[in-house]
């Protein structure tokens, strides 16, 4: 292999290292916020709906909203990694165009999309803002009625 295609898978190696990295970083804010707000929810349980447990409610609503706001960050992160990826990629297939890279991603995504024709739609990092959003939405609701 040439130097300059070494070169590049190099590079590339190293970027999907690092968007993995951030995914890895991603899951263990996630998991923080989980643990944090499970435990939150669990004294609030114990407790009641009492003025006592507004910090908690309120505590619920702030921890939603930083996960969501660093979720979307970690994929921002994530995808700056992968588009530098497309970059390499596509200039080692004009060092390399007999290997045939791009025809053979363009058959294993459309098999992927023959099997999965809605669930490819559906954008992960939704998922995981979703999840963040519930909790301070959670947090809201919670807020509310203590409140009343």
């Amino acid at each position: 292999m040439s130097d300059d295609a070494e070169i590049l898978l190099q590079f590339y190696f190293e970027e999907r290292e690092q968007a993995r990295k951030t995914e890895e970083q991603r899951s263990t804010v996630t998991n923080l916020v989980l643990v944090i707000a499970s435990a939150a929810l669990g004294i609030i349980a114990q407790k009641g709906l009492t003025t006592d447990m507004l910090p908690l409610s309120l505590l619920l609503v702030a921890l939603g909203i930083y996960g969501a706001i660093a979720s979307e960050k970690f994929y921002e992160r994530h995808q700056f990694h992968i588009g530098r990826t497309a970059f390499y990629r596509r200039r080692f297939v004009k060092l390399k165009p007999d290997i045939q890279l791009e025809e053979c991603r363009k058959e294993a995504l459309d098999e992927h999309l023959k099997n999965f024709p809605r669930l490819f739609k559906i954008r992960l990092h939704y998922i995981w803002l979703t999840l963040h959003l519930a909790i301070s939405i959670l947090g809201l609701v919670l807020t509310f009625v203590i409140l009343a």
